[in-house]
């Protein structure tokens, strides 16, 4: 199963799909390189408030890419509601999302990111083209772990836009990549402190 969700080689209706599912668990998926392939139709997926990815070690590249995200009103975007987002022993794993991805979430209630055991894990955020230097806000995100991860060297490759979550009340860093970006960290704990 080298895909989750297929939309190339599968008619899929023109109306959102999965668009009442509320909890993904994606679990010991050892062939599953992504979560979908083609685009899915606008709205699909805008309930989930919990996505759970774990010991899926062939996932390569990025996590969550353009092909879940809709530019279009918030109430019809992918992953609208997501509250919850645990990424665990995903070792082709290189970023979580791109910046595409977080403009897109950046008015979502994310309040939970945990990403932990990804030994190929470089950057939560990879800069997507015209996007450097553009700044990262997450307003509702509360608790951040990054923990076991050798090869994060970064939060966000984007350049010098940063990272705020204002919101943020517990921040763990454990076991990370020695030359994890301290700027990367300082953006973050200046946005808790204001």
């Amino acid at each position: 199963m080298p895909s989750l969700m297929n939309t190339t080689t599968t008619l899929v209706p023109n109306r959102p799909v999965l668009e009442k599912l509320e909890e993904l668990y994606v679990n010991r998926l050892n062939d599953l390189k992504e979560l979908c392939v083609g685009d899915l139709p606008h709205g699909s997926l805008r309930n989930l408030k919990l996505l759970e990815v774990k010991g899926c070690r062939a996932l390569e590249g990025t996590l969550l890419q353009p092909n879940f995200i809709w530019n279009g009103p918030p109430q019809y975007a992918i992953f609208h509601n997501l509250k919850v987002l645990t990424v665990s022993d995903c070792r082709k794993l290189k970023t979580i999302f791109t910046t595409d991805a977080s403009h897109c979430l950046m008015q979502l209630e994310r309040e939970e990111l945990r990403v932990d055991d990804c030994s190929s894990l470089e950057t939560i955020i990879g800069a997507s083209e015209g996007t450097l230097g553009d700044k990262i806000i997450f307003p509702q995100l509360r608790y951040l772990s990054l923990r076991r991860l050798p090869e994060l060297k970064s939060f966000y490759s984007g350049g010098s836009g940063g990272v705020e979550c204002p919101s943020l009340e517990h921040l763990h860093v454990h076991k990370c990549h020695s030359q994890f970006s301290i700027s990367a960290s300082d953006s973050i704990a200046r946005s808790k402190s204001k």
